[in-house]
């Protein structure tokens, strides 16, 4: 994938109605558009002051609304790494993904408008507590397969054309302490990875998702039975996965520090 004058060749461009001034990207953050179409998000951008520079629909389609070298309003109040105001100094990616849901008590799952996940959809949502989403338990949607192939493409392009610093989620770099995007269902990994300078993060020896085995799981605050239960989980939830250590592994919640038994669990 090619980059010619800070826009992707071979994509669509529909300008953004708010394109800020000259920046010096260092930065890529990463977020859902919590919602269900590209559509939406481009007329969001189109008609507020509101915009990011790529959109990707979950087929993969790219459309590209702000030029890579200019200032996008998608990361809002924020901070990383000891820089202010990331808009100032970052490229925002947003996956059309509506994100999280929370379980009724007939196991439905309820997104954050108020509908109801199609039951063949909500099978493939991951479960995993967040603390600024609230009590109760917790679903991620899924990101496609298309979606993810040409975010990674688009970021090796970016990463040969800028200098870069660093990939984050507009989850840990928001300073108003209520967005969760893009979720525990976004692999992450595969793009920090990229930073490491790993070509192909594709295939990883830990598993991005893993499905409980058991009746019931418990979720503890440690690699280890020492540590205190601050949850539980029930067979078949799919969990995202940060790492493993020995016997353990670390799943998402909005610390990072959730851990179960591996045992207990089998990759996705």
């Amino acid at each position: 994938m090619n980059i010619t004058g800070h826009k992707l060749s071979g994509v669509p461009y529909i300008p953004a109605r708010t394109i800020g001034r000259v920046i010096n990207p260092t930065f890529l953050v990463m977020h859902y558009t919590a919602g269900y179409t590209a559509a939406s998000a481009i007329g969001t951008f189109r008609s507020t002051e509101i915009a990011a520079h790529l959109v990707i629909d979950r087929d993969g389609k790219v459309t590209q609304m702000v030029p890579f070298n200019c200032r996008a309003n998608h990361a809002g109040p924020s901070k990383w790494a000891g820089v202010e105001m990331l808009n100032n100094h970052s490229i925002g990616f947003e996956f059309v993904n509506i994100g999280w849901a929370k379980m009724r008590a007939d196991g439905r799952l309820v997104d954050a408008y108020g509908k109801v996940v199609p039951e063949d959809q909500a099978k493939e949502y991951i479960e995993a507590p967040n603390e600024r989403v609230g009590p109760g338990r917790i679903f991620w949607c899924p990101y496609t397969p298309a979606q993810i192939e040409i975010g990674i493409e688009i970021t090796k392009a970016l990463l040969d054309r800028y200098l870069i610093r660093d990939i984050v989620s507009h989850e840990e770099i928001d300073t108003r302490g209520w967005k969760t995007d893009p979720g525990p269902a976004f692999p992450m990994n595969r793009f920090t990875a990229l930073m490491r300078g790993v070509s192909d993060p594709i295939k990883s020896p830990t598993p991005n998702v893993v499905v409980v085995d058991t009746d019931v799981l418990n979720v503890r605050s440690g690699p280890g039975t020492a540590y205190p239960i601050v949850g539980q989980t029930k067979r078949g939830s799919r969990l995202g996965v940060i790492s493993v250590q020995d016997d353990w592994t670390n799943v998402h919640t909005l610390n990072g520090n959730a851990w179960v038994s591996s045992r207990l669990v089998k990759a996705a």
